[in-house]
């Protein structure tokens, strides 16, 4: 089971930019999480988001508008925030898998509010410190942190003109102004409709994050997006861990309170990554892949010659193309030449036995005329029945053989007959071989019988010697005549029967030449078909790889996340995968979809509509087990023996990346406190995680139940805000729209407006007195202050001579002292070369007794300058005690 530590928590986004943030952060929460009461939202000014993602997070109850309504809707979220129901109604959301723990110290719940806003948003600005303080002041007692997220003007100068531009840069200033103020002298009233004023006075946020565009890693944001997912992602993180985790590493109470040059060292900053699994790439290689095998194995599929001729010899059986079957179509419907008897009319006579002869001979040739008209009616209408049925089974051999087989089947259904085929033929010209076995010969030996009977009947009528037989002995003439003439007759009928077969067999042969064509022209629109397939194969294959490429990061842009594993493991887990199924079964399963397709629609079927279905089906395969993969069971299956290490270099790395989003000067005197990295893994007490990050003051885990993502935000704490970059800019606009009469710029009446957010330009000599006067080398003798460099007074009460003196009172002492630049400098020097020598221990005790004997007079009565010249000399000396210590 998986534990989840959660503490109410209110996050409040004020203006647009900022709502940017807040439905990617719901969102996220949502599918982390879910829904859980004991988180609330409120967006302020939020903008208009009809039609937008962002409309179907952003409920119409969560909205308010800034003024009193603001109040009211901040008064009603908060006490349902800290309602007993809320609280136990988010651990009642605990099942078999994960538990919801309600953080409670000392038997007390917490709460924490998070404000979000853009700095040059003047609006959002103003607004974030009436919504720090009255949250405040509604958790009352209640332990509370909270937090200000807020966008430099950097992230939005890049869509404004310069006028804009200079706008956001004062209002930005004008509120680091008022938060310094505020921090120096915390003090703002709180008022609720109908019930008085309440004065706070505590700085209105505990921690304040700043995001600037880029980082001191020379890293940048993409774009404005690119931030506020970033933020929500940091934000999300958070939520889920413990105050402490989002605190400066080993954090002492004040230690966000400290100062440099007298300015509050109260500015934060963070960066968050993740590492993810690559789902996405994952499933386009292997659905391409399988989509691929699914095409070699299904429609591109090599034939195997023997199933190819049983085809083709069935196909025939079916289409009933054989001798037999083709020549009786043939005949149908046609009269072959007549046998019937013809008189001869009397006397009979050789002459008009030779003219019954021609007449029946011009009366078959008329009559094959016709009868030929019928033969081609008859072949046209079988070739259109045998190429439809041909056509027909070609598309259902497509689909269930694959196109090289269908094609292989009219190969030899075309395939020309090297000797007459004794069996059953194979191919059209196979059987345009055996129907033309019935040679010319035939007829042109029945045509010589015919010319040898008329010429034995034309002899009976020539010469003397067959009109003496004829005269003397007719019968035998007439026998000889009778017999000549039947015998002609039959030649004749003979040849008008071989005239019809072989005007048949002609047709027939035509038909064959005419089929043999037909599929040749078919073979070409497969062809074609095929070559489509072909390249959506290769559209298939060019995407698998694809999917296998490094991502290649833009030069100085910020990778929000990174992918964890690459195309080793990809192909490996296809490979895995792949065993268990077979791409051949994959293909037939989708072939069902294409039943009764037709040659035409396999024609028209472009290659991109070919890659996407199948590759929709091929998904099929994968989606479920991929979606439920594991990133850290993935990363230990992939990098086996040597996990655990590559696993820390992984958490390492992706921490390193962490960079926070602000800019400022390196070489100052001070650099930012470290905080910790908080990591967000699907469960904190998995043992895949790395040992080095299960705890310890340097990390925090956080159980987020996402399996296929490892996230950390990184926080650094501690700049003041005069460090960031640009703050001078930021400054030089502020006065110049003073200059030009701006009188909107603050909310703090200018009674409040005490400090400044750059130090005191005497600030190091301010520095050097303190100092200088804590070891003795500025010295108060009677009513007077002198540099006494060489602590002679100190030492043996000698008083120094007159040109050290300095002048009356402290605060007057400091102000003469800091206008000697040659005074600073050696006491700078010899108060450095002091403190080393007395050693950190030593040194720091002498600071804390100075610090002490401060305090002890500001107890009693004096000047109001002077009280602020003591109160500024405690502030730097415990400032020089926690640079000594290392805190």
């Amino acid at each position: 089971m998986i534990d989840i530590h959660v503490e109410p928590a209110l996050f409040v986004f004020l203006g647009p930019r900022a709502a940017q943030v807040g439905w990617r952060l719901k969102q996220r929460l949502h599918q982390t999480y879910g829904s859980l009461p004991i988180w609330r939202f409120l967006w302020v000014n939020a903008g208009p988001i009809a039609g937008t993602e962002a409309e179907h997070w952003i409920g119409e109850e969560e909205q308010s508008e800034a003024g009193p309504a603001l109040g009211e809707r901040l008064g009603t979220t908060m006490e349902a925030l800290q309602r007993r129901e809320t609280l136990e109604a988010t651990e009642a959301l605990s099942d078999e898998s994960v538990r919801y723990v309600v953080e409670r110290a000392e038997g007390r719940v917490g709460a924490r509010v998070y404000v979000v806003f853009g700095l040059g948003d003047r609006e959002a600005s103003i607004a974030s410190f009436e919504v720090a303080y009255l949250c405040r002041y509604l958790l009352g007692e209640t332990k509370q942190t909270v937090v200000s997220v807020s966008f430099l003007p950097s992230l939005e100068e890049d869509v404004v003109d310069e006028v804009q531009r200079e706008r956001l840069r004062a209002n930005a200033y004008a509120w680091f102004r008022e938060h310094e103020s505020l921090l120096h002298n915390p003090s703002w009233e709180v008022q609720r409709p109908g019930r008085e004023r309440v004065k706070l006075e505590v700085p209105p946020f505990d921690l304040s994050f700043v995001v600037d565009r880029g980082n001191q890693a020379g890293e940048q944001f993409a774009s404005a997006d690119e931030a506020y997912a970033m933020v929500a992602q940091a934000l999300a993180l958070f939520v889920g861990a413990p105050s402490a985790a989002v605190m400066p590493l080993g954090d002492k109470p004040g230690v966000l309170r400290t100062r440099f040059k007298d300015r509050v060292r109260a500015y934060s900053s963070l960066a968050a990554s993740s590492l993810v699994y690559p789902q996405e790439k994952v499933l386009g290689y292997c659905r391409a892949s399988l989509a691929g095998a699914m095409l070699g194995d299904g429609l591109l599929a090599e034939p195997s010659a023997g199933q190819v001729r049983a085809t083709a010899q069935e196909l025939l059986m079916q289409m009933r193309l054989n001798e037999e079957e083709i020549l009786k179509a043939l005949r149908a419907g046609c009269q072959e030449p007549s046998d019937e008897p013809l008189g001869v009319p009397e006397p009979a006579t050789v002459q008009a036995i030779l003219g019954l002869a021609q007449a029946r001979e011009e009366r078959n040739a008329l009559k094959l005329q016709e009868q030929e008209l019928k033969m081609a009616e008859a072949a046209a209408e079988l070739q259109g029945r045998v190429m439809a049925t041909l056509e027909a089974k070609m598309a259902d051999l497509v689909i269930n053989r694959g196109v090289p087989f269908a094609r292989a089947v009219l190969g030899l259904l075309r395939a020309e007959a090297s000797q007459p085929e004794s069996d059953m033929p194979l191919s059209f010209p196979g059987l345009k071989a055996r129907l033309s076995q019935q040679r010319m010969e035939a007829l042109e030996e029945a045509r010589g019988r015919r010319q040898a009977a008329q010429e034995r009947l034309s002899r009976l009528d020539r010469g003397i010697r067959q009109a003496l037989r004829k005269a003397l002995t007719p019968r035998a003439w007439r026998r000889d005549l009778d017999a000549s003439r039947d015998e002609l007759l039959r030649w004749v009928g003979e040849i008008g029967r071989l005239t019809f077969a072989l005007a048949i067999q002609r047709q027939a042969c035509t038909l064959c030449d005419q089929l043999g064509a037909e599929a040749e022209k078919l073979d070409g629109r497969l062809a074609g078909v095929q070559r489509t397939l072909e390249r959506a194969r290769e559209s298939l294959g060019r995407l698998a790889e694809s999917s296998l490429q490094e991502p290649v990061a833009a030069q100085g842009i910020f990778q929000l996340s990174v992918e964890a594993l690459g195309a080793g493991y990809i192909r490996r887990y296809y490979g895995g995968r792949v065993q268990a199924l077979s791409p051949l079964l994959a293909y037939r399963d989708w072939a069902g979809e294409l039943a009764g397709k037709t040659l035409a629609d396999l024609e028209a079927w472009q290659e991109a509509d070919i890659v996407q279905q199948l590759q929709q089906r091929a998904n099929v395969y994968f989606v479920q087990d991929v979606q439920g993969v594991s990133l850290l069971e993935a990363m230990d299956f992939h990098y086996g023996m040597q996990s655990p290490a590559m696993m820390e270099i992984q958490f390492s790395d992706l921490l390193r990346r962490c960079q926070p989003f602000w800019l400022y000067d390196p070489n100052s005197a001070i650099r930012p406190y470290e905080g910790q990295g908080v990591f967000g893994v699907e469960d904190a007490s998995s043992s895949l995680v790395p040992g080095r990050y299960r705890g310890g003051r340097e990390h925090h885990l956080v159980s987020t139940q996402s399996r296929q993502r490892i996230e950390v935000v990184y926080a650094q704490h501690g700049l003041p805000a005069f460090l960031l970059r640009d703050m001078a800019a930021y400054k030089a606009c502020y006065e110049k729209r003073l200059r030009e009469g701006e009188k909107t710029l603050h909310v703090l009446p200018p009674e409040q407006l005490t400090v400044d957010v750059f130090p005191d330009r005497h600030w190091e000599a301010r520095e050097a007195f303190a100092l200088a006067a804590a070891l003795d080398m500025i010295v108060q003798i009677g009513g007077w202050h002198y540099f006494d460099l060489q602590r002679e007074y100190v030492r043996a009460h000698l008083r120094p001579a007159r040109d050290f003196l300095i002048d009356q009172r402290r605060d007057w002492a400091e102000e003469a002292f800091v206008l000697r630049a040659d005074w600073v400098q050696q006491a700078r020097e010899l108060a450095e070369q002091e403190l080393a020598s007395l050693g950190r221990d030593e040194a720091a005790k002498l600071l804390d007794e100075h610090i002490a004997h401060h305090r002890a007079l500001l107890a009693g009565e004096m000047p109001d300058e002077l009280r602020r010249q003591y109160e500024r000399e405690i502030r730097i000396l415990e400032e020089r005690r926690l640079q000594l210590l290392g805190e």
